[in-house]
């Protein structure tokens, strides 16, 4: 791609998806691209539309990466757990003998002593 040309979101996408790191940051994928500084703008609007499409998101520290496409073996692919209120509730799990987690219980109980 000559200085002047302008990316397409095809060819964004296609530079994202050659990545071997977890994200890149703007000044960097224009370098790829083989950009100047005078079209940042351009492909900063680009990657924004696309990250307004749920196609890309941004990580910490601006990065943008692909998001997660829905594959079934991708862990982070995975749909968000239902709400709060919709879960049915799980009892109460405390440590038992030798660290194997129990549901807890009421102690059990004592029997009072024999009034004399």
């Amino acid at each position: 791609m000559s200085k002047h040309d302008v990316p397409t979101r095809h060819e964004v996408i296609e530079t994202l998806e050659r990545l071997v790191t977890p994200g890149i940051t703007l000044t960097a994928l224009a370098d790829t691209l083989g950009l100047g500084k005078k079209d940042y703008a351009r492909l900063r609007s680009i990657m924004m539309a696309l990250v307004d499409d749920g196609v890309v998101r941004v990580l910490v520290g601006g990065a943008f990466a692909l998001a997660p496409s829905g594959r079934s073996g991708d862990r982070r692919a995975r749909a968000s757990a239902a709400p709060a209120e919709a879960a049915p509730a799980a009892p109460a799990r405390v440590p038992g003998p030798r660290g194997k987690a129990r549901a807890s219980q009421p102690p059990p109980a004592v029997a009072a002593p024999p009034v004399l």
